[in-house]
C-alpha cells in the first residue's frame, strides 16, 4: 500500500490541467488526499484518485478519495471548461475519483466551503463504466458549490450529469443511486 497525500499547508495545487501534471493517487491504506483542519486555498485538478494509470482499473484508497477537515475554506476540486484558460469543450481540470470507500468528504465545524466541479465520480475516464465509491460519492457541508452553470461544471457519474442546481446532499444520493443502479443492471445480465 502507498502513502496518502497529506498536507497541512495552504494554497497548494495538487495536479494541474495538463496530462503531465496528473497524479495517480491510488492504493493507499487510508485516504488518497487529506487536508486536515484549517487548510485553505487548495486546488485539486486532473488527478486519478482510486484508479490505476490506465483510468479504468480500480485501485482503491481504503478510506476517502479526497478528505477535508473542519475549518477548511476556499478549496477547489476540479473545475469547469475555462479552468485551464481555454474554453474548448475539454475539462482538463477534471479529477476521476472512483473506487474508494467514499469519493469526496468535507465538513465539520467552521467549514467554509469547497467548490466541486467538472469531476467524474464513480466512473472510469470515459464516463461510461461504473467504478463506484462504495460508501458514497460526494458529501460536503453547507456553503459548498457542487456543479455549476458554466460549461463543463456538471458533476458526472456514469453517463448521468447532475443538474447544476443540485445540493450537496442531493448530489451524494443521486451519484450513488445511479452507480448502484448500474451495478444491479450489470449483475443482472
Amino acid at each position: 500500500m502507498g502513502e496518502e497525500f497529506f498536507t497541512n499547508a495552504d494554497n497548494n495545487l495538487i495536479g494541474g490541467t495538463t496530462p503531465g501534471a496528473r497524479n495517480i493517487i491510488s492504493g493507499n491504506g487510508r485516504c488518497g488526499i487529506e487536508f486536515p483542519a484549517s487548510a485553505s486555498g487548495n486546488t485539486v485538478q486532473g488527478n486519478f484518485v482510486g484508479l490505476a494509470a490506465d483510468g479504468i482499473t480500480v485501485r482503491s484508497n481504503a478510506s476517502v478519495g479526497v478528505l477535508f477537515g473542519a475549518f477548511t475554506t476556499g478549496t477547489v476540486i476540479g473545475g469547469d471548461d475555462a479552468a485551464d484558460g481555454t474554453i474548448d469543450g475539454i475539462v482538463n481540470a477534471r479529477n476521476y475519483i472512483s473506487g474508494n470507500a467514499l469519493g469526496i468528504a468535507a465538513g465539520g465545524p467552521g467549514f467554509g466551503g469547497v467548490t466541486v466541479q467538472g469531476n467524474y465520480i464513480g466512473t472510469d475516464t470515459t464516463g461510461t463504466l461504473a467504478r463506484g465509491n462504495t460508501g458514497g460519492g460526494i458529501g460536503v457541508g453547507v456553503s459548498s458549490i457542487v456543479g455549476g452553470t458554466t460549461a463543463g461544471a456538471a458533476i458526472s457519474s456514469p453517463a448521468t450529469p447532475l443538474p447544476a442546481s443540485t445540493s450537496p446532499t442531493q448530489a451524494w444520493c443521486l451519484l450513488e443511486a445511479t452507480i448502484s443502479e448500474r451495478r444491479r443492471t450489470a449483475s443482472a445480465r
